[in-house]
């Protein structure tokens, strides 16, 4: 059984992509011009777990055609090198959205890459709230990630080979939070259990 915050949130982070590719109309009766750099930053954080300010520095050259390598510099200094499995749907959007410059989140106002991360945060939360998810903070896109992994089975050593934590990292601790499908995840594991 599925934690009902886990199917929640994917359902928000759904919902957000689907707004800010087809834009609409706000209660003030203004038009809302569509934002695929939004939608596709938004599903690549959900599918890959990465922070905002690794998927807006994202070049092309980074993406294989079905995975993504990141390069994360920790506060200590050390490099981590990750490398990304994509789901379908991250790799469709991918590879629909042009290549008009060597980053791959591309401000839809200047052509050009967000260099001011606020100015993306700021457009982000518009569409949040336009979807009803006050609140939620496009970091929260990490954690329904790992949350995920965890409750589908993944182990410590998987889920920080997406993540870049250290293996021993309390911070696991805050992402993922053991529940029953967890557990059961584990019987499973153990006791070599089908999935019923």
């Amino acid at each position: 059984m599925e934690d009902i915050g886990v199917s929640r949130r994917r359902s928000d982070a759904r919902g957000l992509i689907d707004h800010a590719m087809k834009g609409g109309v706000a209660g003030s009766g203004n038009k809302v011009p569509s934002r695929p750099s939004v939608a596709l930053a938004t599903q690549i954080a959900y599918d890959s777990s990465l922070p905002q300010q690794d998927i807006l520095a994202l070049e092309w050259g980074q993406f294989d055609g079905n995975s993504l390598t990141a390069t994360q510099i920790k506060a200590r200094g050390d490099h981590v090198e990750l490398w990304i499995p994509l789901s379908a749907k991250t790799i469709t959007m991918l590879n629909d959205t042009p290549r008009r410059s060597t980053h791959i989140i591309i401000s839809e106002d200047t052509g050009k890459p967000y260099t001011d991360r606020r100015v993306f945060s700021r457009i982000f939360r518009k569409f949040r709230n336009r979807v009803g998810v006050e609140g939620r903070t496009f970091h929260d896109l990490r954690r329904t990630a790992l949350t995920e992994l965890g409750s589908h089975g993944a182990t410590n050593a998987e889920i920080v080979s997406r993540s870049g934590h250290n293996i021993n990292s309390r911070v696991l601790g805050d992402y993922v939070k053991p529940d029953r499908a967890t557990a059961m995840n584990a019987a499973k594991k153990r006791w070599g259990m089908a999935d019923e």
